[in-house]
C-alpha cells in the first residue's frame, strides 16, 4: 500500500461556498489528473483518528507517473487541526484556495446549513444575527462555521506556519468568474500537467443555494431519513440499517431537480445594512491579516480592497 505522501499530488482546501467545485470539475476534465470521487474528509475529525489517511490510495487507481492526483474537502481551510496534519502525511503536495467574498460566503453557507439539518429553518437575517450574538453556536454548534470559515487570514496564516506559499496557489471566486480559461490554465501549470490542454464546457452549474424556506424544509426530510446525527449535532453518519433512508433522499433530490427548482424563482436574501455592517465589522482584523499575507501585488477585488468596517 502507498503511504499518503506517495498518493497526494494536490489538495482542494477550500474555502467552503467559493466555488472550489467548478476549480474541482476543471481539474478533473484534464486526462492527466485523478481525483477522487465527491470530498474526502480523512484529514479531519473523526475520520483522521480512525485512520482514513492510511486509506487514502483506495481512493485511486494505480499510480501512473504522468498522472497527478489529488482530493477536494472545501472545510479543510477552516479547520485548525488540518494543516498540521496534511504537512505530516503530504509534506509536498500543492493546495488550492478559493477566497469569496465572507460576507456573500457567510450567507451562502447559512442556507447550506439549514438545508443539511445542521441549524433550524429560520430566516437568514434573523439567523445571522444570532450568530453574531452568539446565541445559536451552544445548541447547534456547526453553526459557528457559518461565520468563522470566512475568517480566510487567520487560517491561510496556519497553512503558511506549515507549508511554503510556493505551495499553495490561491484564486478569489470573482476571478474565477471573470478570467475562468485563466485561471485553469494556471491550475494546470501549478501542479504540473499540460496547461494547453482546453477543457470542455461545463455544463453543470456551481453549486446553487437554495433560499426559499419551504423547499428546504422539504429537502431536509431527505437529510433526516439518510442520516444519523450525533447528539451535538457536529457529525452524522448514514443510516447503515434503513435503506429507505437513502432511497427517500434519492428520490427528494429528483423531486427537488426537476421540480421544485424550477418553481423556485428566489435569490440569496438583501441583507439589511445594519446587519451587514456587522459583518464587515467582524471580519474587519482578518481581511486586513489576509491583505498583508497575500501582498500589495496580488489582484484583488472590491471586498479586499476596501474598509471592511464600511457598508457596501
Amino acid at each position: 500500500m502507498e503511504s499518503p505522501s506517495e498518493v497526494l499530488d494536490f489538495v482542494i482546501i477550500g474555502a467552503q461556498k467559493s466555488a472550489s467545485s467548478f476549480l474541482r470539475r476543471r481539474l478533473d476534465q484534464h486526462p492527466a489528473v485523478d481525483l477522487a470521487k465527491g470530498e474526502v474528509p480523512s484529514f479531519e475529525d473523526p475520520y483522521y483518528d480512525r485512520g482514513a489517511v492510511d486509506r487514502l490510495s483506495e481512493l485511486f487507481g494505480p499510480r501512473r507517473p504522468d498522472v497527478r492526483r489529488g482530493i477536494k474537502r472545501p472545510d479543510y481551510l477552516g479547520q485548525s487541526a488540518v494543516p498540521a496534519r496534511l504537512a505530516a502525511h503530504v509534506p509536498s503536495t500543492k493546495l488550492f484556495a478559493v477566497l469569496r467574498d465572507p460576507v456573500a460566503r457567510a450567507v451562502s453557507a447559512y442556507f447550506h446549513y439549514v438545508r443539511h439539518n445542521f441549524i433550524p429553518v429560520r430566516p437568514c437575517e434573523e439567523g445571522l444575527t444570532a450568530l453574531l450574538d452568539n446565541s445559536l453556536q451552544t445548541q447547534y454548534p456547526r453553526s459557528a462555521e457559518i461565520l468563522t470559515y470566512g475568517r480566510y487570514g487567520e487560517h491561510l496564516g496556519r497553512y503558511l506556519d506549515h507549508f511554503p506559499r510556493e505551495q499553495m496557489i490561491i484564486f478569489l471566486q470573482e476571478r474565477l468568474a471573470a478570467e475562468p480559461a485563466e485561471v485553469v490554465r494556471e491550475s494546470y501549470e501549478f501542479i504540473g500537467v499540460d496547461s494547453s490542454f482546453v477543457p470542455g464546457h461545463d455544463i453543470q452549474s456551481s453549486n446553487s443555494g437554495v433560499y426559499d424556506l419551504r423547499r428546504l424544509r422539504f429537502l431536509r426530510t431527505g437529510y433526516r431519513a439518510a442520516f444519523v446525527y450525533e447528539k451535538d449535532l457536529r457529525t452524522r453518519r448514514p443510516r447503515r440499517s434503513n435503506p429507505m433512508g437513502s432511497g427517500w433522499l434519492a428520490a427528494v433530490r429528483v423531486i427537488d431537480k426537476l421540480a421544485l427548482s424550477h418553481l423556485d424563482r428566489s435569490r440569496a436574501p438583501t441583507l439589511s445594512e445594519p446587519l451587514r455592517a456587522r459583518l464587515r465589522d467582524y471580519y474587519a482584523a482578518d481581511t486586513a491579516r489576509l491583505r498583508a499575507l497575500l501582498g500589495e501585488d496580488f489582484p484583488a477585488s472590491n471586498w479586499l480592497r476596501c474598509d471592511q468596517t464600511r457598508t457596501e
